[in-house]
């Protein structure tokens, strides 16, 4: 096919989508190839990223500028260089981390740095994700999805 479409898919299924630090992370890798293909490997990455949004301004234009900053990363091989051909499933357990948050100083401080960090414009997301990719000589083959984790 035309630029690795079509080579095949993967697909990532979980028991769940909404996790507690400290949980297990339980799912299936299924992994369906429509010719057999020589890879180097099938891996699968756990991914903790902060989104940080900082809006400023120059001049009368204001501006926003997204940073992504990786804290947290796991990656597990689940198989290794081999043709691969037809359907595959492989079964996986990831831990979630036990991330400290940073704590908030109680009483006057902590109430005025919270509304100092609000109305900063600087707000933070935190994104998790699992990646699975078959390492092809040419295309991978990927699937990545975003899952929560409650902190």
């Amino acid at each position: 096919m035309v630029f690795g479409f079509g080579e095949g898919k993967i697909e990532i299924r979980l028991e769940k989508t909404i996790f507690a630090p400290g949980e297990v992370i339980r799912g299936k890798i299924v992994l369906s190839v429509n010719n057999p293909k020589q890879a180097r490997r099938l891996r699968l990455v756990f991914t903790g990223i902060d989104k940080v949004t900082e809006r400023t301004t120059m001049g009368n234009r204001p501006s926003t500028r997204t940073t992504d900053r990786v804290f947290h990363s796991f990656a597990v091989d689940l198989d290794g260089e081999k043709e691969y051909s037809g359907t595959q499933e492989y079964d996986f357990e990831i831990a979630v981390p036990q991330i400290p948050q940073v704590a908030m100083p109680e009483g006057v401080l902590g109430t005025a740095l919270a509304a100092a960090s609000l109305l900063s414009g600087n707000p933070r997301r935190r994104e998790w994700t699992l990646n699975a990719s078959l390492d092809c000589p040419g295309f991978d083959i990927n699937k990545k999805v975003q899952i929560q984790v409650n902190q």
